[in-house]
């Protein structure tokens, strides 16, 4: 039951909102960064919490790397954004190494 919950949480319409912490927003938005990268930024853009907005961004930017180094220009914090930039520019940590 509890993975139905998860599930449902984080898929279909905009599985964004629907959310309830920022692991499942930080999967849905890497679900939907090839789709719309678009909506994940006007997405991130809208999160307020500084912390969960570097967990979401840093979730895709670890995944997609360089094509999405644009999500690291909505954290504030310099630190954050230098991680960010980093972690874009790391590809043995996608595609199995």
């Amino acid at each position: 039951m509890l993975w139905f919950g998860l599930w449902w949480a984080c898929t279909g319409g905009d599985a964004f909102e629907r959310c309830r912490d920022a692991t499942c927003r930080a999967q849905a938005a890497l679900e939907t960064w090839e789709a719309a990268p678009e909506q994940v930024n006007q997405w991130v853009r809208s999160l307020d919490e500084p912390l969960e907005k570097a967990a979401v961004v840093n979730h895709v930017v670890q995944a997609k790397g360089m094509g999405a180094i644009s999500l690291c220009l909505h954290l504030s914090e310099t630190q954050l954004q230098e991680r960010c930039r980093r972690l874009a520019n790391r590809p043995h940590l996608r595609d199995g190494g």
